[in-house]
Order: structure tokens, then sequence, then C-alpha cells
């Protein structure tokens, strides 16, 4: 699985705005900003099923969601109108001018409860991501789940 963490922008809520479009669409456009995610990696975990987990800011309870997605881009999609409109504002505002960015294509999103996230770790040391996350400014991790979950998306 993939693990970022993300900020809120402006006065958009990042989680409520996706949630937003998903309520209406069968998917949205989720961006990640910053050094691209491996391809092989992304494969690797679309093969296994396409789950990417959320990290919300301190300042925004500190939660945890996870989600499902099925394709990435390393561009904006052609089809914006599955993207949250302060994407837009963000490209528009010239916000995004020599970052790199990847979208991914994503149908649900859903809170993840503690039990769950107890049963996650790191890939690179297999440390509980709850243990590590509050150490650690990495912005992306790929983490795996020591028991089968029973996630309902």
């Amino acid at each position: 699985m993939l693990l970022f963490r993300f900020n809120n922008y402006l006065e958009y809520s990042f989680i409520e705005e996706h949630k937003k479009i998903l309520e209406n669409e069968e998917y949205v456009w989720v961006m990640k900003v910053g050094r691209l995610c491996k391809q092989s990696r992304l494969d690797n975990i679309t093969h296994n099923g396409g789950y990417i987990i959320l990290k919300a800011p301190k300042n925004d309870g500190n939660r945890y969601y996870i989600g499902k997605y099925t394709e990435v881009l390393n561009s904006f999609p052609d089809n914006e109108q599955f993207m949250p409109e302060y994407y837009k504002s963000m490209k528009e505002n010239g916000d995004l001018i020599g970052l790199e960015i990847q979208c991914f294509k994503v149908c649900c999103i859903k809170e993840l409860d503690n039990e769950v996230l107890n049963k996650i770790v790191l890939s690179v040391n297999d440390r509980n991501v709850s243990d590590v996350i509050s150490q650690t400014r990495t912005a992306v991790m790929f983490v795996y789940n020591t028991e089968d979950l029973c996630i309902e998306l």
C-alpha cells in the first residue's frame, strides 16, 4: 500500500472536497505533489489491490483514510471534471509550477479505524505506522498489512 500525508489548501478540506465528488461520480482524481513514486512500486501496489492510505495533518485531526485507486497519471488528467475545484485554482494560480505531480484515480475514500491502522507497518523496517509517523517528515511511505484486513470500501 501507499501512504501519503496530505495538506488542506486554503479553506478547502482535502478529504471533504474529494468525498463530495465521490457522492455523485464513480471516481475522483487525488493529486500528490512532489517527487514521483516509482512506476514499478505503483504497479505492484495496483496489482495487490491498489490501496492508498491518506494521512490528515495534525490540525485536521490526525485521522487516516483508506482508498482504492485504479490508475495513476504523472500529469493532470484530460478531463478535470473529476477533480476538486481547488486543484484547478492551484494550477491557475501557479502553485504547481516546477513541481512534479501524480494523480491517482480513486474510487472510494473511507476513514480507517485504529484497529486496522495498528496492523499496518512500514515496508522498510516493519515498524507500526502509528508509532513512526509523528517522528518523520517523510511525505510518502510504502506500507503493508501484517494480517488480512477486512475493509468494506
